[in-house]
């Protein structure tokens, strides 16, 4: 038995070494150690790393906001910006207003006593200004007096009578072929003349007159006034309302 077992021993001795030495010769590369670097990163879980879960994995109701919610609403200046300019003056509070011009005094004071009941302090101005009541037809300036006459001869050959040569003054050489009312009336006149032959031009006569204003102290709206006036209007059809427009000074 002892023989037996020894033997057995010896032919699995033998059949290692023939395993490793004679079959494969090659064992280095069985045998490397496998090498591991120095450091190794730890690895962190994504539920473990707290900033990279928020930065990267937004939360359902995040989620929610940011498909749902829709754009803020631009301020309201905004809105007003984007207003055409009159609509926006009409709600501006200008403080006051001024109403004008009347031709005479007794046109503003009716007024005055229209809006009294509505406005305190309504005060009434009186202002110097100039006014285009007339149209002159004109030859315009001559060069000198000598040409002056020589057109006004001229005039005369041509059977045309009523005109008149400015002698003085800031029409000193220009001869006047009429004074007409309206601008209507003058452009007909200077297309007759045209059709004999003479070059004419319009030039409007200013006077200088007393025009008067209402001073409207307000603190509404500009549309609130507008609305009072047109009110007023409707009740006093001959009733004179000239324009609106901010106080001067």
């Amino acid at each position: 038995m002892r023989l037996l077992f020894v033997l057995v021993v010896l032919a699995n001795v033998v059949l290692f070494v023939w395993e490793t030495r004679v079959r494969h010769p090659d064992t280095d590369t069985a045998h490397k150690t496998l090498s591991l670097p120095g450091t190794i990163e730890p690895i962190h879980l994504l539920n473990e790393n707290k900033s990279y879960g928020k930065a990267a994995l937004p939360s359902a109701a995040n989620a929610v906001v940011a498909t749902d919610t829709k754009p803020p609403a631009p301020p309201a200046e905004n809105y007003r910006n984007a207003l055409p300019d009159a609509a926006v003056s009409l709600n501006r509070v200008a403080g006051c207003f001024e109403a004008g011009p009347f031709t005479t005094q007794a046109q503003a004071s009716e007024l005055r006593e229209l809006l009294a009941t509505h406005a305190r302090g309504i005060s009434l101005t009186t202002r110097t200004a100039s006014q285009n009541d007339s149209w002159w037809v004109l030859i315009p300036k001559a060069e000198n007096m000598e040409a002056a006459r020589a057109r006004r001869q001229m005039l005369q050959e041509r059977g045309i009578k009523d005109f008149w040569l400015f002698n003085k003054g800031e029409l000193q050489g220009a001869i006047s072929l009429g004074l007409h009312e309206t601008r209507e009336k003058a452009e007909a006149a200077q297309r007759q003349f045209l059709d004999q032959g003479i070059v004419s031009e319009l030039v409007p006569r200013s006077t200088r007159s007393d025009t008067y204003w209402l001073r409207i102290p307000w603190t509404g709206s500009r549309l609130a006034l507008d609305e009072i006036l047109q009110t007023l209007k409707m009740q006093n059809a001959d009733l004179l309302i000239p324009p609106l427009q901010a106080c001067q000074g």
